[in-house]
């Protein structure tokens, strides 16, 4: 007896072409087994497809890499802007329809604010990091292979920015000095890996790409699922070669509890940031102007909540924080031009300030950074307290402690 296999990918034409005959035939008893019939194999194919168990082996991740390639968005390969995060965002609105857009987040955020629903006088944060060095085969402190020297200087940067320990804090104009903070978040290097390995180090994961420059296609389509480490125990970090003028870019959190607003703001596989190698950290292979880790602690500003102080448009866009000046897009302030005050794009009441460049959230040189505020800070709070992979409060794989 001659047997057949049916292909599930083939059951649209197969359907089609069964549908055809029976009402040439005019069987409608017939007609009705076959609808059915077709019902339940769909629905056994699609349980097939999207039945992956959601874990966080090294495994689990690759397998997620597989199905969504069948999703694969593909961005342009160049992108001079310095910050990625408003073309991410696209591409994740595009391969996840049901993913919150932007607007919801910040009606999620507002509503957190006004309710009260975090933790204002939360204890120092400890925020457990590991570095995913993607490099082409060259030697450890040879092109994008960077030292760790270089990375342990970003680690030092983050910390010192956050806490707002920086050196040049001192720069920051006494119209903001009001509104400066600390944003009670410090960065520790991981000294343990997701199999166990323990050491000082074990947090720095090196990882052969195999080409000499990515785009961000490459990173989220390749790189990211093939490398991730469990995102609600390490804040993961990617430092490659990046294309074009591009300096690094972040994945925006999920928000959650907002009735009916999808949880998901991205697969947790991809969840963290991406820095371009000759500007992370402040030593070995970074480069002037950007060789004071300040790219990292912008993309970091994105992970935890913020968005661009400039709005990503003109007067009329916000960052939705109250105490950053409005501005038209971005600042490109070069090192030998810092001083205050600089540009005044908008019209701000009660009171006009200039542009703010020195914030972190700025496009400005990492010499002319020198600040988050208060109202920043309320959303790193209300990110800690209610986004999914963002607490980290069960993780101690900073104290060697296996996730």
């Amino acid at each position: 007896m001659q047997t057949f296999t049916l292909n599930p990918s083939g059951l649209s034409g197969w359907l089609k072409r069964g549908l055809l005959v029976l009402l040439k035939n005019n069987n409608l008893r017939t007609l009705m087994l076959f609808l059915i019939s077709g019902f339940l194999i769909s629905s056994i194919s699609q349980a097939q497809t999207t039945g992956l168990k959601k874990g966080y082996s090294k495994a689990d991740y690759i397998a997620a890499q597989q199905i969504e390639k069948e999703k694969k968005v593909v961005l342009p390969d160049v992108i001079d802007e310095k910050c990625g995060f408003i073309y991410v965002e696209e591409m994740l609105k595009q391969k996840y329809p049901n993913r919150q857009t932007t607007e919801q987040f910040e009606q999620w955020m507002q509503q957190r604010i006004a309710t009260g629903e975090f933790d204002a006088s939360r204890a120092i944060t400890s925020i457990p990091v590991v570095v995913h060095v993607i490099h082409n085969g060259e030697p450890i402190g040879t092109g994008a292979n960077i030292s760790d020297a270089q990375i342990l200087s970003q680690l030092v940067v983050l910390t010192d920015d956050f806490r707002r320990m920086n050196a040049d804090a001192g720069n920051t104009p006494a119209d903001f000095l009001p509104v400066a903070a600390d944003g009670e978040l410090e960065f520790c290097l991981a000294t343990v890996t997701p199999d166990g390995t323990t050491g000082p180090t074990a947090g720095i994961n090196r990882y052969n790409g195999g080409q000499s420059s990515y785009s961000i296609s490459d990173l989220e389509n390749t790189i990211k699922p093939a490398t991730a480490w469990h995102p609600e125990y390490y804040f993961n970090i990617w430092v490659a070669p990046l294309q074009g003028g591009l300096l690094g870019y972040a994945q925006f959190p999920s928000a959650s509890t907002l009735p009916g607003m999808p949880v998901d703001g991205g697969p947790d596989y991809t969840d963290g940031i991406v820095v371009r190698d000759f500007a992370f950290g402040t030593t070995g292979s970074a480069s002037a102007p950007f060789d004071l880790g300040r790219t990292a602690t912008h993309e970091a500003g994105h992970f935890f909540g913020l968005r661009h102080n400039g709005g990503d448009g003109g007067c009329g866009a916000d960052d939705f924080v109250t105490d950053t000046p409005t501005q038209i897009g971005q600042n490109n302030n070069f090192e030998s031009d810092c001083s205050y005050p600089d540009d005044n794009d908008c019209i701000d009441v009660p009171v006009d300030f200039p542009d703010m460049f020195m914030n972190y959230m700025d496009y400005s040189d990492d010499a002319c950074m020198n600040l988050f505020t208060l109202g920043q800070k309320t959303r790193f709070d209300v990110v800690l307290a209610n986004s999914p992979r963002r607490s980290y409060e069960l993780s101690q794989v900073c104290n060697g402690v296996q996730a």
